[in-house]
């Protein structure tokens, strides 16, 4: 394992299909292909819809040139992808006009993150990014006074543990989701507790969101970049099946910060992320946008090069995917000791909530179901365990079965 890295991924061969979707996802928007020789259009939009990223490619690619590319039938589909793409981030912003109006008849100033400030910011093309809930920040008790008046309106509210850094998760009637912060995990402007929504706004890191009513603002670039870094790496980097680091690297690209606002967001997220971890992130991005070829990047012998094999294997490789999940139960953000927040991801594990066992096995066929899921959930949680532990000690080790 690299210093000051915490993954440790193996070997990726990057084909022509996966250089052509790094490139066009990643690259110079247009740019014409040389070398890419016939592609395999299924497996390309496999990996597209595996990495989510056929929207983005969708938008950045002439359609003349994915239909040169791929063929008319393929090219179709990423446009339809765009296309779907765009009505979503349509619902996005009325979901946070209601968001913004709802604040102000409540007097509580809130700040919008990740996917819905980069729309409202005006930093992703319409219809390049799939836009499934809206994440917004609310100060102190501000919290839940928005989320009973939006459970009021006709929201509903997933029968699930609230998490340290938000409220349950809220289902909108147009089936959007609603993810109310109390925090922001692991972004610690002066190295202590998450930032909050009073904190950003005291210290002056915010500006008015365009186009909203009442007091609602966006981060600025060094706050939004230092949230993305640490979910992507450190909150979501050991699952990447529920989150492909390709999202991270996406918008971080678009968000297009400055070298002050590196600096500055490194600063506040150096507890829960390595600056060669966040460096590597500045340089994949980079390399990418200039239209390197990204099997030289993977095959590199630096972070960059680490740090794409990880983006890669993490969704390609089932055993380095599954290893990771042994390593991921602490490795959160968080603002409580390690030993607090095991304590409460096994008590959130071996007691699940009638949401929570419809998730992970479908809903039973009576009440009585649930308790008989209940009873054998430890059990289940032991083999997991020993699948996951033994994939990491085959990745650790590299035993290939």
């Amino acid at each position: 394992m690299r210093s000051g890295f915490r993954f440790d991924p193996p070997p990726v061969e990057v084909g022509a299909e996966l250089r052509w979707l790094l490139w066009r996802a990643f690259g110079p928007p247009g740019k014409v292909l040389t070398g890419v020789g016939d592609l395999d259009a299924a497996a390309v939009t496999d990996f597209a819809q595996r990495f989510d990223l056929a929207a983005r490619i969708g938008a950045r690619t002439p359609p003349e040139v994915m239909v040169a590319e791929l063929g008319s039938e393929t090219a179709e589909r990423f446009h339809e992808e765009h296309v779907g793409a765009a009505a979503r981030s349509l619902v996005a912003g009325s979901v946070c006009r209601e968001l913004a109006e709802a604040g102000r008849r409540l007097g509580i100033p809130l700040v919008f993150l990740k996917g819905a400030a980069l729309q409202l910011g005006e930093r992703v093309a319409t219809g390049s990014r799939n836009l499934g809930d809206v994440d917004v920040l609310a100060p102190g008790g501000g919290a839940r006074q928005l989320q009973a008046a939006l459970v009021e309106a006709g929201c509903r509210a997933l029968e699930v543990a609230e998490s340290e850094h938000q409220l349950q998760y809220l289902t909108h009637p147009t089936g959007f989701g609603v993810e109310i912060h109390k925090i922001i995990p692991g972004v610690r402007l002066e190295g202590g507790s998450s930032a909050t929504a009073s904190e950003l706004i005291e210290r002056n890191v915010v500006q008015p969101a365009p186009n909203l009513n009442g007091s609602c603002y966006l981060p600025d670039d060094e706050v939004m970049l230092a949230h993305l870094l640490v979910h992507g790496i450190a909150q979501h980097g050991m699952a990447p099946h529920a989150y492909p680091m390709s999202r991270m690297l996406a918008d971080v690209q678009d968000l297009r910060a400055g070298d002050d606002a590196w600096e500055a967001a490194y600063r506040s997220i150096e507890r829960d992320a390595s600056r060669e971890e966040v460096g590597a992130v500045a340089a994949l991005v980079r390399r990418l946008g200039a239209g390197e070829d990204p099997a030289a990047v993977v095959a590199g012998d630096n972070d960059e090069g680490a740090l794409l094999r990880h983006v890669l294997a993490g969704v390609l490789d089932e055993g380095y995917a599954q290893s990771m999940k042994f390593r991921g139960l602490t490795a959160k953000p968080r603002d409580v000791t390690r030993a607090q927040a095991l304590a409460k991801t096994l008590r959130g594990a071996l007691l699940p909530t009638r949401a929570q066992i419809d998730i992970l096995y479908g809903p039973p066929r009576s009440e009585l179901g649930y308790w008989g899921r209940r009873l054998w959930r430890p059990f289940d949680l032991i083999g997991r365990a020993w699948r996951y532990g033994w994939a990491w000690l085959g990745q650790r080790f590299r035993i290939r079965n």
